[in-house]
């Protein structure tokens, strides 16, 4: 693909990308822009996410110096200093790609499919105060604090052991944090329980 056609289709995603922002500041609803584009929501929303990038964004999508993959990526992100960081370093010369990208702007966020993430469990992280970011274009949520997520991992992780210990009669259980396997079980035969030693 030349230059002149990047060029060509960047301009057309930005106006149809302001058009969908445009419609949201004069206060219409998300059902009724989905319903005068003819689209569902799901991509209102994400055309809106894209809205609400910094206008260099949109701008370096028009030139052609910017993919509008590397743009859909700087959505994980609300703070314009770091979006604009994230815009220079990509249209400088330097090779990034989506993942670079995220990771410039999110570096300590989890992706809700992360296994300390699964075990948790989403509704326990936000009812704990944890912050999410939506990823709209790959259909993730981003757990934003990981210190928070960490200690609520650990939490639930001591009290299943206690749980498990207590329900099948284990000698112990030990928790093993950074492993796959989170419990390693002992277990005491009968008359060793009824001799009193645990």
């Amino acid at each position: 693909r030349d230059s002149s056609t990047s060029r060509g289709l960047g301009d057309v995603y930005k106006r149809q990308i302001r058009a969908y922002g445009d419609m949201a500041k004069n206060y219409m609803t998300l059902p009724q822009i989905s319903q005068s584009f003819g689209v569902t929501e799901a991509h209102v929303r994400k055309r809106l996410a894209l809205a609400d990038l910094p206008n260099q964004v949109l701008d370096a999508v028009a030139s052609g110096d910017l993919s509008m993959g590397l743009a859909k990526a700087m959505t994980v992100c609300s703070d314009e200093k770091k979006i604009l960081e994230a815009l220079e370093r990509a249209t400088d010369g330097h090779y990034v790609n989506e993942h670079v990208i995220k990771q410039m702007l999110a570096p300590d966020s989890v992706t809700s499919t992360e296994r300390k993430a699964r075990f948790v469990g989403q509704e326990t992280y936000v009812a704990a105060g944890g912050t999410i970011t939506q990823d709209l274009f790959k259909e993730e949520t981003l757990f934003n604090d990981v210190e928070l997520l960490d200690e609520l991992f650990l939490a639930k992780l001591e009290q299943d052991a206690k749980d498990l210990q207590t329900k099948d009669g284990w000698a112990w259980v030990m928790t093993a944090p950074e492993n796959h396997v989170y419990l390693s079980l002992i277990h005491i035969s009968e008359p060793t329980r009824r001799r009193g030693i645990s």
